[in-house]
């Protein structure tokens, strides 16, 4: 496990081990209900509800907006929207729910 202190909030996230070759993402699809299903460079397939981030207010208050959320890419081996807003792999990977490997 690694550990992760959360600027905005204080809080501590541990994240399973697992590393940067793990994480790149080679493949996105945007599924209903602000669901991403992420594909990995290791053949990993990960659904990830982004329904928590978009909670958490800030710069991914943006994606409430369907259109907007539909426009989700990969580029630099992670989710990207525009070049100003992406999502950190490692997050996909430790909190997405593998469906396929």
């Amino acid at each position: 496990m690694h550990t992760y202190i959360d600027k905005k909030t204080g809080k501590e996230i541990n994240f399973p081990d697992s590393g940067p070759e793990d994480w790149s993402v080679v493949k996105v699809q945007c599924r209903d209900k602000y669901k991403l299903e992420v594909t990995f460079a290791n053949g990993k397939v990960k659904l990830v509800d982004m329904n928590p981030v978009i909670a958490e207010g800030g710069v991914f208050e943006r994606i409430k907006d369907p259109s907007y959320f539909r426009k989700a890419h990969v580029d630099y081996g992670t989710v990207v929207w525009d070049e100003m807003l992406d999502i950190a792999p490692e997050y996909l990977y430790d909190f997405g729910v593998e469906i396929k490997s």
